[in-house]
């Protein structure tokens, strides 16, 4: 993604909507070529959303590679903010309030779990609004309760 190319970033937060338009993203690679000056957040997909309504954990946190990375952000004071996507579309996976309640519950696991101090929701499409509106409407209390920021970023 280039500097021209732009993220509708919203951020909720007690329930208050707040929204930043025109935030730069940037991708890497590879580590080296990051500017640590220019950067604040990272939000790696780590949790992807499949069509069982199951969470699934990608970053193998056993591995040489995730705590390399984890020990680069913790050195360079970044906020660590794990984005969870979906592989499949909103509308087989948040229909119901059992499955909203199934991704919920593992999300909340895996923050505990990790001690991230926020999460993102960062969906590519989302083709049922009202079912994703509710799976936002019942994950916020639980992640405030816990003082987690949680960011949600739709590509438009």
């Amino acid at each position: 993604m280039n500097d021209n190319e732009r993220i509708l970033f919203t951020i909720l937060s007690s329930l208050k909507l707040y929204t930043l338009v025109g935030l730069d993203i940037e991708y890497y690679d590879n580590l080296d070529e990051v500017d640590e000056k220019k950067l604040n957040v990272v939000v790696p997909t780590f949790f992807y959303v499949d069509s069982d309504s199951k969470v699934l954990n990608k970053t193998g946190s056993k591995t040489a590679a995730y705590s390399v990375y984890k020990d680069w952000m913790e050195e360079n004071k970044l906020i660590f903010m794990p984005t969870v996507d979906s592989n499949v579309l909103v509308s087989e996976s948040m229909l119901s309030y059992t499955q909203r309640s199934q991704i919920i519950n593992s999300l909340v696991s895996l923050v505990k779990e990790n001690e991230y101090m926020g999460i993102n929701i960062g969906f590519n499409a989302v083709d049922d609004v009202n079912s994703f509106n509710r799976f936002i409407i019942e994950l916020m209390p639980r992640m405030q309760e816990m003082g987690i920021v949680v960011s949600v970023a739709i590509l438009s």
